[in-house]
């Protein structure tokens, strides 16, 4: 049997580790403003004011922000909206990507060869090998 080499040393595993580290602080800065609204979210204002990091209030935890924001947006409506134009556009863009796939297939001609190209090279770039 062959023996494989290793690739890197110590310093690539200690590269590595501090890479690591760093996107995981990262990762926590990025992650403890969201966290803060989810739990603001069930307490009421004056708890919010006096500590907003607290996780227990002096009243408990509440729904009652959920339904005010519910009924204030006309949440189903809004949803409705959303759902309408995230189907429509979606419907377009198959439309108008089968059309094109159509027109680069068939065509044969430097405009179509361009782009066909520019699909494939888009589809090689990948991340580095780990």
């Amino acid at each position: 049997m062959a023996r494989t080499a290793k690739v890197g040393g110590t310093k690539k595993r200690v590269l590595d580790g501090l890479g690591i580290f760093a996107l995981i602080v990262a990762l926590l800065f990025y992650l403890v403003p969201f966290v803060l609204v989810i739990l603001n979210s069930f307490k009421q204002k004056r708890d919010i004011i006096r500590n907003p990091f607290s996780l227990v209030t002096e009243k408990g935890m509440t729904f009652e922000n959920y339904v005010t924001a519910f009924d204030k947006m006309d949440y189903l409506r809004s949803f409705g909206n959303s759902l309408f134009v995230t189907g429509l556009s979606t419907l377009i863009v198959i439309i108008l990507s089968a059309m094109c796939a159509y027109y680069i297939v068939r065509a044969k001609n430097k405009l179509a060869n361009g782009f066909y190209s520019l699909m494939i090279a888009s589809m090689i770039i990948r991340s580095r090998p780990s």
